[in-house]
């Protein structure tokens, strides 16, 4: 005896309800496969590889560049790179025309003979969470400044 109060499903019913269930479990998967791997971490570079030759004191400025590990995925769009250096004379300047890349210049009068550069490399949020940033920090030699060129000679007699 059938109870109408609860209808029983019928065999087409329960395999289209089955089928349903199937295909959000396959969008699920789909969508877990299409998510792209980002970086595990960040190094910095000077003049694209990762030798740091230092800055030089009252020179052009030096360009340090963030890349991220591994190398062949890169940051997504919308990741942005704050910099900083413990030498207080160091003066970190944007590069205009590439997100990952700062300069730094220093004085002549710098007396340090190296300084820490740090790199924090935050990522934008993946379905709604903010990943930690990723952070790297580099010893950069400060290269004293050269002596003075002459600028004229003297002639003094000597016997």
């Amino acid at each position: 005896m059938n109870d109408h109060r609860h209808p029983v499903e019928s065999p087409f019913q329960m395999i289209f309800d089955r089928l349903d269930f199937i295909q959000e479990q396959l969008d699920e998967v789909i969508a877990f496969l299409k998510t792209k791997p980002v970086p595990t971490g960040v190094t910095i570079k000077q003049g694209g590889t990762t030798m740091i030759t230092g800055i030089q004191a009252g020179g052009a400025p030096a360009v340090f560049e963030s890349d991220p590990i591994p190398s062949n995925i890169p940051f997504p769009p919308g990741t942005v790179d704050t910099w900083t250096c413990d030498d207080p004379n160091v003066v970190l300047a944007p590069s205009p025309t590439n997100p990952a890349q700062v300069t730094a210049s220093t004085p002549a009068t710098d007396t340090a003979t190296e300084c820490n550069l740090n790199v924090s490399t935050q990522m934008p949020a993946v379905n709604g969470v903010v990943p930690a940033p990723l952070v790297a920090t580099v010893a950069v030699p400060i290269v004293a400044a050269p002596a003075p060129l002459p600028t004229g000679v003297t002639i003094n007699q000597v016997a």
